[in-house]
């Protein structure tokens, strides 16, 4: 790519020039992505639905039936207060969704981390996937994990 550009670092300049482009890229990429993410809001309400029906699967055995009923079906109430994207470029996007808390809420946390579900076969082209999903506005999360705050600040 460098050489396509016709940058050579023989002067700082021209270093300069390219970190402060790759910045500035990243940014704006960065604010695209969340700008999408935002406009589709029942992906983020989607995966915290499903994750909050996996986190109560596993816990099946150990309630009655009753409260499992009820309690699932709470998970249907859930009210995002605010949604952050970051990754996307070396890393897959990531993001952080904070929901209101409410009476019946079955689940501790109210942030959630993901990442988006993997559309490549194995092959590491983060950039292209969030790029694809920037372009088709269809944002799946894999609601099988969350994932920390230092995942989500340290992700580029």
């Amino acid at each position: 790519m460098l050489k396509a550009l016709d940058f050579n670092f023989v002067s700082p300049k021209y270093l300069v020039l390219f970190v402060v482009m790759l910045v500035i890229f990243v940014l704006a990429y960065h604010q695209v992505i969340q700008n999408s993410i935002r406009n589709h809001p029942e992906s983020t309400r989607r995966a915290v639905q499903e994750h909050c029906r996996y986190m109560l699967g596993k816990k099946i055995t150990k309630m009655p039936e009753e409260e499992f009923v009820e309690k699932f079906h709470s998970c249907s109430d859930v009210r995002i207060k605010s949604v952050t994207a970051s990754g996307g470029v070396f890393n897959p996007v990531i993001v952080k969704i904070t929901v209101e808390r409410q009476n019946g809420w079955p689940l501790e946390s109210d942030v959630f981390i993901f990442k988006t579900a993997d559309i490549n076969t194995g092959k590491s082209l983060d950039f292209l996937s969030g790029f694809y999903r920037l372009l088709n506005g269809q944002w799946e999360f894999n609601h099988f994990n969350t994932y920390s705050n230092t995942t989500f600040n340290g992700s580029f």
